[in-house]
């Protein structure tokens, strides 16, 4: 395995996860 690969690959996904988040955040406030 590239250790390296597997850090961005991590880096990647967590901000996916957090930018997903804020997304339906602002999302469901300006739905309603």
């Amino acid at each position: 395995y590239d250790i390296r690969y597997i850090q961005s690959w991590s880096l990647f996904l967590d901000l996916k996860i957090i930018f997903m988040t804020v997304f339906k955040g602002f999302v469901g406030e300006t739905a309603y």
